[in-house]
């Protein structure tokens, strides 16, 4: 009777409860340990690098990049050979195992391997030699971004895009989408308690804090990640059964002939793709344009690793409380009631208006305005910018984790199998890393331009808010097909995709 309580409150009464519940948990699970990672990661590179938050700049463009066209590329031969499901759980166990090993051989180690210096490298390419000086934060960070990208956009919710209709994802996705958000307050405090804990045990353990707490932490990733693939492989069987029951004549978990460059052109001859493409590009270079000055501006006031981590935990927290919000409140209204284009306009929207009072509050933090807009806060300049940068955390990523997201999965549905793998392989896989790529490379000539990193924030600002404008347009011409297609029960509105 709960259950069925809970899941038309949800909006879902007519799903297969066991099926939606599985789907949901998974989304959950991946979300708890990528919000786990994504603290662990900016600890490590921000406060217990040599150089601080200039190091992840020089992450995402030297090794994140090519090592995410190396992990599409080695996808892509995959899906020709494997069918997505081995894939999938293939790929889960191997994160999940390597988080482990890091935290339990490589970080103790960590001075040792980094022992080697690049004098040549440092001087003709700083960013490089950054990155060279602290290559195992670096291996990390980018092994905690590629989690969320190779295992939930592009695999999992790959595989579920060929098993449901448009409809269904409609009044599905955004359900789902709330384990996202789940994961995150379930994150938060696993993250502050493993924190503090790791502060208590120093003195038995004969260990750092930190070190006590990344493991903890680590233990938790690898638990996650085993729990994953075991309901994941429940839910593929019961998935197979129904495709055995309709006399299905061609199973959807199939070997696709994906090639990474055949993909790449598909993205290059179609607008619509293309257009989606650069939703994704744009979201990122806006975004990570501010977190770099927003991360620096936080190692200044919590120089302890542990504090550090703690804080991200509490930014996880509570922007994974707005997402739940979202997701109840906002998301399935939105997404049943308007067209594809509005809810998909609400990020944009929300990262632009806010980024403004950041950058604002930063740049003219000695103008009587700002001075007065602190008093009133009871703060100072630096805090008010602080918390105007945790609204911008918390609220961008609570509407990118629910309705732009649902927004961005609805518009593949329409497509067929082939077409939307080739999508998500570029779309999930290869453009939100490119924007990592392309905002890390602007903030780097901005390092090497101005002579701190605070002298460059005007130029970061400006070019946020254009990245944010390219961003807008690309939603308003996938919303014109999306929106034709939904009313079109043929599909005849997608033809200009193929």
């Amino acid at each position: 009777m709960l259950k069925k309580i809970f899941l038309k409150l949800l909006g879902v009464a007519n799903v297969n409860s066991l099926l939606f519940f599985a789907a949901f948990f998974i989304v959950s699970l991946i979300n708890i340990n990528y919000y786990i990672l994504r603290s662990i990661r900016n600890t490590l590179a921000v406060s217990l690098s040599s150089v601080g938050a200039e190091l992840i700049p020089a992450i995402q463009f030297w090794a994140l990049l090519p090592l995410t066209i190396l992990l599409i590329y080695g996808l892509s031969v995959f899906m020709r050979k494997h069918r997505p499901s081995s894939i999938f759980m293939f790929t889960t166990a191997a994160f999940s195992l390597f988080f482990l090993l890091f935290s339990l051989f490589i970080f103790p180690n960590r001075a040792f391997l980094e022992s080697l210096s690049f004098p040549l490298i440092a001087k003709a390419l700083p960013s490089l030699g950054h990155l060279l000086h602290n290559w195992t934060a670096s291996l990390y960070y980018v092994a905690a971004e590629l989690w969320k990208v190779a295992i939930l956009s592009v695999l999992f919710f790959g595989f579920l895009n060929q098993r449901i209709s448009l409809k269904m994802a409609k009044g599905l996705y955004s359900p789902i989408l709330l384990g996202g958000s789940l994961g995150g307050l379930i994150a938060g405090p696993v993250t502050i308690f493993c924190s503090d804990l790791g502060k208590k045990l120093t003195g038995p353990l004969d260990l750092s804090s930190w070190q006590i707490s990344f493991i903890l932490m680590s233990t938790i990733l690898a638990s996650v990640g085993g729990t994953i693939i075991l309901i994941f492989s429940w839910l593929k069987n019961r998935l197979n059964q129904q495709d055995a029951e309709i006399n299905t004549h061609e199973s959807p978990d199939k070997p696709l002939p994906i090639a990474l460059l055949e993909s790449l052109k598909t993205i290059l001859h179609s607008r619509y793709l293309f257009s989606l493409c650069m939703m994704v590009v744009f979201d990122y270079v806006a975004y990570y344009l501010y977190e770099i000055f927003f991360l620096d501006m936080l190692k200044k006031i919590y120089a302890d690793p542990n504090n550090y981590c703690a804080f991200n935990g509490r930014l996880t927290f509570w922007s994974s409380l707005l997402t739940t919000f979202s997701a109840l409140f906002i998301a399935p209204v939105m997404l049943k009631k308007c067209k594809w284009r509005v809810p998909a306009l609400i990020t944009p929207l929300v990262v632009m208006v806010f980024s403004f009072g950041f950058f604002g509050c930063t740049i003219f933090h000695d103008s009587v305005f700002i001075i007065a807009l602190a008093n009133l806060a009871g703060t100072s300049s630096m805090g008010l910018a602080v918390i105007i940068g945790s609204c911008l955390f918390c609220m961008a990523r609570a509407a990118k984790s629910t309705v732009f997201d649902a927004s961005k999965e609805l518009a593949f549905i329409p497509l067929p199998r082939e077409l939307q793998s080739k999508g998500k392989l570029i779309v999930d896989g290869l453009a939100s890393r490119t924007g990592c790529a392309l905002a890390a490379a602007v903030n780097q000539v901005l390092f090497a331009t101005f002579s701190t990193i605070e002298a460059g924030m005007p130029a970061a600002a400006i070019l946020s808010f254009g990245a944010v404008s390219i961003w807008i347009r690309g939603v308003l011409h996938v919303g014109r097909v999306v929106d034709k297609a939904s009313s079109d029960p043929l599909n005849q509105a997608l033809s200009e995709v193929a």
